[in-house]
């Protein structure tokens, strides 16, 4: 019988090292590579063929907004990060399926921001986004003028828990429509979509940095 969930990832251009994980039950691992790797723990499915012109981190935000299609409930984790054991992994899917995304969207919050405008301030004084400072500065100022507000939430993008739904599907396409019209910083326009729909998803206890279920498995600049 067909697996209901999928943990999922996306590796391109080696930004991170393909990590060992638990089994668990009634749960796919499925890794988005533009690469082949022999891994029998993991389905490896190519990038789709829809986004091969883009640049590879943009490929890898391709299918972190579009989980695989055929499973009730999907969780996105950076490809840098690992489940620790069968006994977290196992709790895990239980916290952020069952318990910590009713909505049907679960993730979590920002540890040291709650507002687009301060994250975009952050990103243009980073050293990786020399190039779209420009664009961040645009893309804040639009967001401005069409009235979002400041500190109205910020949220990370390193593991994402959605449900196969309709609305949560409206919502991934007007992201990925930000995330194409401006930059790669996805955690900005997150922030505008979702309020845009007036949606608040459910955002998790802990952290993700520490959290009791997942750890840092290969250094990647992230996607």
């Amino acid at each position: 019988m067909a697996a209901s969930r999928v943990i999922y990832t996306a590796i391109t251009n080696g930004h991170a090292e393909l990590s060992p994980h638990p089994e668990v039950p009634d749960t796919d691992f499925i890794c988005f590579s533009d690469v082949a790797l022999d891994r029998g723990d993991w389905q490896v499915r190519p990038i789709d063929a829809s986004v091969k012109k883009l640049s590879p981190r943009m490929q890898a935000k391709f299918h972190k907004v579009f989980p695989p299609r055929e499973y009730d409930w999907s969780i996105w984790l950076d490809g840098s990060y690992r489940l620790r054991t069968h006994m977290e992994a196992a709790h895990w899917l239980r916290y952020s399926l069952v318990a910590g995304s009713p909505s049907g969207f679960g993730l979590y919050r920002h540890p040291a921001r709650n507002c687009l405008y301060d994250e975009t301030a952050h990103s243009m004084a980073l050293r990786k986004c020399s190039e779209i400072r420009s664009l961040l500065e645009a893309q804040a100022r639009s967001y401005a003028e069409q009235g979002h507000p400041k500190a109205s939430g910020l949220w990370l993008g390193g593991a994402l828990c959605r449900k196969k739904d309709p609305g949560i599907d409206r919502i991934m396409e007007r992201w990925w429509d930000e995330i194409t019209r401006w930059t790669w910083r996805d955690q900005i326009s997150l922030a505008f979509v979702l309020h845009e729909a007036g949606f608040r998803p459910d955002a998790w206890d802990w952290s993700f940095e520490r959290n009791p279920f997942t750890e840092r498995w290969a250094w990647s600049e992230s996607v």
